[in-house]
């Protein structure tokens, strides 16, 4: 059995979030890129070749997007609404290992199944002090 760990940055360009508020005159979105994401699995070798795998992964993202939602007596409301993207990976994979090749490079071929498991929360920031700056 073999417990491995690792961590490392990926790229998500959530293009459905940038589409939907490209559209959004007077606004600005951002995200956070790169994001980090974590990995666990377990690794159990059958025999020299064949292994079974099962990983879990951990994988964040943020975004924003800074507007106004109009006029109120000439002050401006502006509205700040924040993402928080969280998914887990669940993987159960097979890992075939050539090992009758000679070399010191080793190639692995294998076939999974994932179970995905995701959440956002969205916030909007708070607007009553800007309501009670305009009087309401």
């Amino acid at each position: 059995l073999s417990i491995q760990a690792k961590a490392g940055i990926t790229h998500l360009s959530f293009p459905e979030w940038s589409d939907f508020f490209k559209d959004v005159s007077n606004s600005y979105y951002r995200k956070n890129n790169p994001n980090v994401y974590t990995e666990f699995s377990l690794k159990y070798a059958i025999t020299t070749g064949h292994s079974v795998k099962l990983g879990f992964e951990l994988i964040k993202a943020f975004a924003s997007l800074s507007t106004s939602i109009g006029l109120i007596d000439s002050i401006t409301i502006p509205l700040v609404i924040k993402w928080d993207f969280t998914a887990v990976p669940i993987t159960l994979s097979y890992e075939y290992k050539f090992t009758s090749m000679k070399t010191r490079f080793t190639p692995y071929a294998g076939i999974g199944i994932s179970y995905f498991i995701s959440e956002v929360e969205a916030q909007a920031d708070d607007l009553s002090n800007v309501r009670k700056a305009a009087g309401f």
